[in-house]
């Protein structure tokens, strides 16, 4: 028995990030026929591929869709090519899915599988009959695992990545060191580690943030950690 449906892209995943584009040319909600005539195609290609927008977050609305935060985020990503970034989204998305999530879940019990086989048993989990044009969207999924880094392809076998995505990654070293501080930063949640010798304190500060929120980060720390230092000398001051 089919525990969940998921309606599938019905396009190549070209096609599918062309559309997301597209949508990224509104500020306001839209109907499939203007987000088409941006592409030079029919509404019905936009259409067909909004319920598996809708399913993983990326558009949201009734008759008339626009992006979400996360699909502006991935929209802008893919246009400045910022592949990066484009790879923590699309991770963030997929593991935020039960469908797709189980989808992985598969590969991993079975150890690999070659695409016609996970083209396959995603329209069968999907609930959809074996046609070239749900063939073609389980392709794209596919494509999106693949994107994320959750899956590569090992020997003509498609995998589960061993890699860390990079949406769990910012660094694991030490990335600014100053005055016998040292700034350590972890996976995704930021741990930062501060061990001052004059001082004898211990912070950790847990910071949620993307790739993209990096730039300039360092400062900010560094501008924060040197007031706390100062607060502390005026305290033994007093």
């Amino acid at each position: 028995m089919v525990e969940q449906k998921i309606k599938l892209p019905s396009s190549s995943y070209p096609e599918l990030i062309k559309i997301i584009q597209a949508y990224n040319s509104f500020n306001e909600p839209k109907p499939p026929k203007e987000v088409a005539s941006i592409l030079g195609t029919h509404d019905t290609v936009v259409s067909a591929n909004n319920g598996f927008l809708l399913t993983i977050n990326i558009i949201e609305g009734g008759n008339k869709k626009k992006l979400t935060l996360k699909g502006k985020k991935l929209a802008n990503a893919l246009s400045h090519d910022y592949q990066d970034e484009v790879c923590s989204i699309w991770s963030e998305l997929v593991t935020n899915n039960e469908f797709l999530s189980k989808i992985l879940s598969a590969i991993r019990i079975r150890k690999s599988m070659d695409k016609s086989t996970l083209q396959s048993h995603i329209a069968y989990s999907a609930g959809l009959p074996k046609k070239n044009y749900i063939l073609t969207g389980a392709g794209t999924i596919i494509e999106i695992f693949k994107v994320s880094n959750l899956l590569i392809e090992d020997d003509g076998k498609l995998v589960l990545s061993h890699a860390k995505p990079v949406s769990s990654i910012i660094s694991d070293t030490t990335i600014y060191q100053e005055h016998e501080s040292k700034y350590e930063f972890e996976k995704k949640d930021i741990k930062v580690k501060v061990e001052d010798k004059t001082h004898p304190i211990n912070i950790q500060i847990q910071i949620q943030c993307t790739p993209s929120d990096i730039e300039g980060l360092g400062v900010k720390l560094q501008k924060m950690f040197k007031e706390l230092n100062t607060n502390i000398i005026s305290e033994e001051d007093k």
